[in-house]
């Protein structure tokens, strides 16, 4: 099966409410940033710094709520594509759902980066106390450059493995949008070893609307009537990518 790239671009249209679904999921990815506005509007009409942090982390914790909802119907909307092709998008009425489904997203997308994470931080750490070291003789400094050097190669290439496999772990995950999936290395693999071809496509997919995304991004921040329909592009790409992953889940080599 190969991939049908304008039916990832088309595909929401049989929908027939798609315009009011991409509006309020455009309108959630605006609601993310905005809201922080608030806190500023209080400090300049009441001048609290109390009121203003109070405000401030109210507005974290909400766009934190938006930002799962977002990342929730991303993933199940990959999930219904998956299931089944003329699948339709999902309502939004059960909001619970779509933030249960993007709190798994996190939870699973931390677990998959965290061995980056880990040697990444003992990288820094070891870089910034041979830096601030200066009692050391020639050629300890020099063994320490060696080790940092070896560990820096290591967390690049763990880096680059990280990002390499990463549509592939998120495919795998909304397959059945469990945590663990996220980290089902047994069941990742097993689905690549059908999808190579696929799964280069996919990567090559990936960037290609990733780059094209950021672009017409660049352009519409040239007017305000293009930064307000920004949101709408975001939210348009996730729709796209969604169906590119349930495409790749689906097919064979």
């Amino acid at each position: 099966m190969k991939f049908d790239f304008e039916k990832s671009l088309t595909y929401i249209t049989n929908d027939a409410q798609w315009v009011s679904k991409l509006l309020i999921g455009a309108l959630l990815v605006f609601g993310c940033f905005a809201i922080f506005f608030i806190p500023v509007l209080l400090m300049l009409i009441f001048h609290s710094a109390i009121a203003t942090v109070c405000a401030l982390v109210v507005c974290f914790i909400a766009s934190i709520v938006l930002l799962l909802a977002i990342s929730g119907y991303f993933c199940i909307t990959s999930n219904l594509r998956i299931n089944d092709d003329n699948a339709l998008l999902p309502e939004w009425k059960d909001f619970g759902k779509f933030i249960l489904a993007g709190l798994k997203y996190f939870v699973g997308y931390f677990i998959y980066v965290l061995p980056l994470f880990f040697f990444g931080s003992i990288f820094m750490f070891l870089l910034v106390f041979s830096t601030t070291s200066s009692n050391s003789s020639a050629f300890s400094s020099v063994i320490s450059f060696l080790i940092i050097t070896l560990i820096g190669a290591a967390v690049l290439f763990l880096y680059v493995l990280t990002m390499l496999f990463m549509p592939l772990m998120l495919a795998n995950f909304n397959k059945n949008l469990k945590i663990l999936s996220f980290v089902d290395l047994k069941d990742a693999f097993t689905m690549l070893k059908d999808n190579v071809g696929n799964y280069a496509v996919l990567i090559l997919l990936f960037i290609a609307i990733s780059l094209l995304g950021q672009v017409v991004c660049s352009i519409l921040c040239l007017t305000v009537i293009g930064i307000i329909l920004l949101p709408v592009v975001y939210f348009y790409i996730y729709f796209v990518l969604a169906d590119v992953i349930a495409q790749f889940v689906n097919s064979k080599s």
